[in-house]
């Protein structure tokens, strides 16, 4: 689960950076994969589908040539041709993982087609195998459903909303969350994983700073203050529970029975959840303007660089807070009666360097304080709470952002 709720963050990214529709599809195929084979059925996602079908690898997945000939008739070539069915690219004993060879465009005039008749030809082709490999013995499940992961989930959710405004993303993201509350929390208390029946797991400081970040993710592309609400209890809950006495860092697990506690600091097959709260310090300090909390993140920020330094490869996430720090940092607060519809509009811009929230009401929050007037709504583009002339159009705004380097230099 942890791979593909990343996976819809990474694309949905990717595609407002490039708009690039292959990118989308990716996108809209995995979340496919994830409500089809790896959601309960009362709501929350397992952990794990087995690699093993009848005790052989990727059995469920795998092809051979003649099947495939045999499901597709006088597409085969092409399909061969586009997935790279040929000996040499097999995996292994003669099965085969379809593999797309190149880009579209490429294939399309080499084989004398329009990209759309290429899309049929694809579309018809994957109908005929999912129809095919529906009735093979479906991989045993790890049915846990983990907080942590879950709560990935909500965030790639998020994003996938923010880049397309599809708001079936949102409105999974939103489910999933009441779902984990429900499921595997108790007031300030995360579980870390459910199973009906379970005795309780204690969680983790993943499953705290995931669902911290799940939670304020929400409050950015909802304008909900309940989410900010649980964001900040989340914190509060770390803070007592997890913080290392002898670090700005914190542990890992909330006993400190061992001589020497675990610490977690490199990004492995997930984000270190003290990336993650470096991070969230650093929003919520720029949103709420709380020089303590901005202390605290680039006080773990500093703690890690020289390892980002020794391996950049083990600590991506270090290396990408420690560019906020070298670049300037925006907050975008807008402010208004159209303030959700401006903001849908603005997220679908690539902006890794600004915190972007809204308001449709007033509110005495920091970002928007004074800034609700009837009638209008307006963007106001900030530095640490100094501000430009607020403006009415994401374009202005955008301009404001990309037009210099730094609005106070």
């Amino acid at each position: 689960l942890y791979d593909n709720a990343q996976l819809l963050g990474v694309f949905a990214k990717a595609y407002s950076a490039f708009s690039n529709p292959e990118y989308k599809r990716v996108l809209e195929r995995t979340f496919t994969f994830l409500k089809r084979d790896m959601k309960a059925p009362g709501g929350g996602y397992y952990a794990a589908l087995d690699a093993d079908t009848e005790g052989e690898e990727g059995k469920y997945y795998l092809w051979q040539a003649g099947e495939l000939q045999a499901l597709l008739g006088e597409d085969f070539s092409l399909f061969a041709a586009y997935y790279g069915i040929e000996p040499e690219l097999a995996w292994e004993d003669g099965n085969y993982v379809p593999f797309r060879q190149g880009q579209d465009d490429a294939f399309a005039k080499e084989h004398n087609l329009s990209l759309d008749e290429l899309v049929a030809h694809r579309q018809r082709w994957h109908s005929r195998l999912m129809q095919a490999r529906s009735g093979r013995t479906f991989p045993g499940r790890d049915d846990k459903i983990i907080t942590s992961w879950n709560a990935l989930l909500i965030s790639g959710l998020a994003d996938a909303y923010e880049a397309l405004g599809d708001t079936t993303y949102l409105g999974e993201a939103r489910d999933l969350y009441t779902f984990i509350l429900a499921h595997s929390a108790d007031g300030k208390r995360l579980r870390h994983s459910y199973k009906k029946g379970d005795t309780r797991t204690e969680g983790f400081l993943e499953d705290y700073a995931f669902m911290a970040r799940a939670a304020f993710r929400l409050y950015q592309v909802t304008g909900d203050a309940e989410y900010l609400d649980q964001a900040e209890s989340w914190m509060d809950a770390i803070e007592k529970q997890f913080q290392d006495p002898e670090s700005p860092l914190f542990r890992y697990k909330e006993d400190s029975e061992l001589i020497a506690p675990i610490v977690k600091t490199d990004d492995g097959v997930m984000p270190s959840p003290n990336t993650v709260l470096a991070e969230l310090y650093l929003d919520l300090g720029h949103f709420f303007y709380r020089p303590e909390y901005l202390e605290k993140g680039q006080e773990m920020v500093l703690a890690l660089q020289d390892r980002f330094l020794q391996v950049p490869e083990n600590y991506a996430g270090w290396g990408r807070l420690l560019l906020r720090h070298q670049y300037p940092y925006y907050e975008v607060a807008i402010a208004g009666e159209n303030a959700g519809a401006l903001r849908a509009q603005m997220a679908r811009e690539f902006l890794p360097d600004a915190l972007l929230v809204s308001t449709a009401k007033p509110s005495e929050l920091p970002l928007f304080q004074g800034r609700f007037e009837p009638g209008q709504t307006r963007i106001f583009v900030c530095q640490d709470h100094s501000c430009r002339l607020p403006v009415t159009t994401v374009d202005q705004a955008l301009s404001q952002i990309q037009g210099t380097p730094s609005l106070f230099p």
